[in-house]
């Protein structure tokens, strides 16, 4: 019984990493439709694109076409600006997931951490992320004559 909930356990996850795999090499092709609608959005656009940045990492989207069409969109610094907090968020995302670092997953199989309190840790360390990605933004880009 325990090695066939094993092996269903591994099965699942080989199905879930192949549509994500899957996933991921039909968003390039979603790129030209979406680049349209974030820039119809008007003043909605930049929420959108760093929505959409987020998830790209964690659904193994190609981030690096959404950078080039974050500059084509809103502009060099805009641009930058919207893709440094869509990759902070999406980086956050990541670990935020309990297996998703090698440390995290051997916590978890201890069962000493629950998944609400890795989560739970994670949502902390995401929003002091964000606030420094914040501060630095707001000290740099007027030091730098960026904004």
């Amino acid at each position: 019984m325990r090695a066939m909930k094993t092996v269903l356990k591994i099965a699942a996850a080989v199905v879930s990493l192949t549509l994500i795999v899957i996933l991921g090499r039909e968003v390039p092709a979603l790129l030209p439709p979406f680049t349209r609608w974030v820039a119809s959005l008007g003043a909605w656009g930049p929420l959108a694109f760093i929505a959409g940045y987020s998830i790209a990492p964690v659904i193994f989207a190609p981030a690096f076409l959404l950078t080039i069409a974050a500059g084509a969109i809103f502009g060099f610094v805009k641009g930058v600006i919207y893709v440094m907090i869509g990759a902070t968020i999406g980086a956050s995302f990541g670990f935020m997931m309990p297996i998703s670092t090698a440390p995290n997953a051997m916590a978890y199989a201890t069962k000493a951490v629950s998944i609400r309190q890795m989560a739970t840790v994670g949502i902390v360390f995401d929003i002091v992320g964000l606030v420094a990605v914040v501060l630095a933004l707001r000290i740099l880009c007027p030091l730098f004559g960026l904004c």
